[in-house]
């Protein structure tokens, strides 16, 4: 029996503590001689003290288990960053290598714009936006004339000649080719090539005069329409002749602009629709660098010898003018008859309504505002989702290689409220049966040196009060006088119930 208990399993320490448990339970019968009690006491603490052991041993295990799975796994996780970041150090020193060179090439180009265009997009950009950025950099508009043959073909004819067109002109099958080719509503062809190094290569005057002779009479007359950025000019002087060609020439000179950076002009709003006394408009100017119209909206523009002040041109959800919805334009509007967007009738468009006084919206379907006003709740909606939709809209600049051109528009002040003061000055309420009476202070004199009349009166006042005061003493004059006597009006804090005035309430 004695062999039993004293046997206890490496490893397990609860069936130690049931053996502990026993022996002392045994320990307590009343029949066991003394001397047989302290000695199953004694190994039942020995028992105990092989328990902990054995818990500590098991902990002592475990906690280095766990710390060499982390040692492992932290090893791992530090091998995979450093690997990670060396590959990222070879290619940024690599991409700046090139850019070096290419600058040495190119001296006319500074050294700060070529390393600004490697530098990576900054920090806390939105990814959607890198996303679309990420698009439009592969991205191509060709410009197709009305009378050429390609406009005949269907969009993947179009792009399987396009592919062996580039193939032909010197382009890779891996490096160069288009992925899709879409076609636009105005009749141009957007495409896409599969890389960033596809769209690089397209935009080289060379490399495009291969590619449309490859394409043979498919090829005459395409041209590459560069992406627009268009910006809105506040207070120009209306005098401006935006036809003339001399007025763009001199706006790109005076404002140290490329020539043929400023695409078109166009008036916001007509100047035969201007009234007679207005000298001054709003001017939409389009570049084709997002670099020039950033620098035109942080710094303005010099135009018919006036500085103005420059904003982004953002885009807004597109309202029908045939039938006053949204989202499609006159052309694809299923609408059989016009519904003026002045006063809501059929029959003829917003230009020819002479309804006067007579509004109505059919978004809101309320005549508190015309469809096309800018403060409609349904416009201001559809603005707010058409940000959403695309986020870059939002942004007060367009993106490009310059970093600042990433940052996110600052957020408006908050309104606050008039000041108002929070002090609560208590006001004690009176009986309206209590009356309010001027009181003098009669402040004695100091007694004259001399024996006459005054001296003696003067000697009899000191240390009276206003109770006791003899009748000979006069009040002050002005204290005989109300108020109405003498500011010329009744005084609102003193009224005739002598009671408090409500604005002291």
């Amino acid at each position: 029996m004695e062999k039993r208990l004293l046997f206890v399993p490496e490893g397990h320490p609860a069936t130690t503590t049931n053996l502990a448990a026993a022996l002392y339970q045994i320990a307590a019968i009343d029949k066991i001689p003394r001397e047989a009690v302290q000695a199953i006491r004694s190994v039942a603490c020995l028992l105990e003290e092989l328990e902990e052991a054995a818990i500590a041993s098991l902990a002592r295990d475990a906690v280095n288990d766990q710390l060499t799975y982390m040692n492992d796994e932290l090893k791992t996780l530090t091998d995979h960053i450093c690997n990670k970041l060396e590959n990222e150090a070879e290619k940024h020193v690599a991409a700046l290598t090139a850019t070096i060179n290419s600058s040495n090439a190119n001296p006319s180009r500074p050294y700060r714009d070529a390393l600004l265009g490697s530098l990576p997009v900054p920090a806390g950009a939105d990814p959607r936006i890198i996303a679309r950025e990420g698009i439009k950099a592969r991205q191509v508009l060709i410009e197709v004339p009305f009378d050429s043959r390609i406009r005949e073909l269907r969009p993947i004819d179009i792009l399987k000649k396009f592919n062996e067109a580039i193939i032909e002109a010197g382009g890779t099958d891996s490096d160069h080719k288009l992925r899709t080719v879409e076609r636009l509503v105005n009749k141009g062809l957007l495409g896409e090539f599969l890389k960033d190094d596809g769209a690089i290569w397209f935009a080289k005057q060379d490399n495009f005069d291969k590619f449309t002779e490859a394409l043979g009479s498919l090829g005459d007359s395409l041209t590459v329409k560069k992406r627009s950025h268009p910006v809105i000019a506040y207070y120009v002087p209306l005098h401006l002749n935006i036809s003339d060609p001399t007025s763009t020439t001199e706006i790109e000179s005076v404002n140290g602009i490329q020539p043929g950076e400023l695409q078109h002009m166009r008036w916001a709003k007509p100047p035969n629709r201007c009234s007679a006394k207005q000298i001054c408009g709003h001017l939409i100017l389009t570049f084709s660098e997002p670099n020039t119209a950033n620098r035109a909206k942080a710094g303005g523009l010099v135009i018919c010898n006036k500085r103005v002040s420059v904003s982004k041109y953002k885009r807004e959800p597109i309202r029908c003018l045939k039938c006053q919805r949204w989202n499609h334009i006159a052309s694809e509007c299923i609408r059989t008859t016009d519904l003026c967007g002045t006063c809501g009738e059929e029959g003829h468009r917003t230009s020819a309504c002479e309804a006067k006084g007579k509004q109505f919206c059919v978004s809101c379907e309320t005549h508190d505002h015309p469809s096309w006003a800018r403060h409609c709740p349904t416009f201001t909606r559809k603005c707010k989702e058409f940000d959403q939709k695309h986020p870059e809209n939002s942004l007060p600049f367009y993106p490009s290689q310059e970093p600042w051109s990433w940052a996110q528009d600052l957020p408006k002040p908050e309104q606050r409220l008039p000041w108002k003061s929070t002090l609560q000055i208590p006001v004690q309420q009176r009986a309206g049966t209590q009356r309010l009476r001027q009181q003098q202070i009669r402040f004695p004199k100091a007694p004259t040196q001399g024996n006459g009349p005054d001296s003696a009166r003067e000697n009899r006042t000191v240390g009276r009060s206003t109770e006791d005061s003899p009748s000979d003493i006069q009040p002050h004059p002005y204290s005989q006088i109300n108020d109405a006597e003498l500011y010329g009006t009744q005084d609102p804090y003193w009224t005739a119930n002598d009671s408090i005035s409500p604005s002291l309430q």
